[in-house]
């Protein structure tokens, strides 16, 4: 498991939980971390609560919110991988950079997300 102890956000594992609004098919979500409390309706350290009228719509955003922590930690990990199999392209193809064009790619878009993640652009 990465150490994700410099991030702010509420650390995972975080958790989609369903609820019908009133008996009507558009319902909401709660995201909370896992090992929430319930008090009542409420959640102890509720993320976020999503109200969708398409259910489908709602589910899946639901379940790609709820799975944040974990791809931050994946990105996290495929940025070591990048960058050091950038840097042993580097070392290994010296003088030949477009054998490296596709890694400097990829690891500019995981750091740009990494940076959207962090509220730093």
């Amino acid at each position: 498991m990465i150490d994700t102890t410099e991030t702010k956000f509420t650390q995972g594992p975080w958790e989609a939980t369903f609820t019908d609004c009133l008996g009507g098919p558009a319902g909401y979500c709660r995201i909370r971390p896992k090992s929430g409390e319930m008090f009542g309706y409420f959640t102890s350290g509720e993320i976020a609560t999503m109200y969708m009228m398409d259910e489908a719509e709602q589910q899946a955003n639901s379940h790609l919110v709820a799975a944040a922590p974990e791809l931050y930690e994946a990105l996290i990990v495929a940025r070591d991988y990048v960058q050091a199999e950038l840097e042993m392209r580097k070392r290994s193809l010296a003088g030949h950079p477009q054998k490296w064009e596709m890694e400097e790619r990829d690891l500019a878009l995981i750091n740009a997300a990494l940076t959207k993640v962090r509220g730093e652009s």
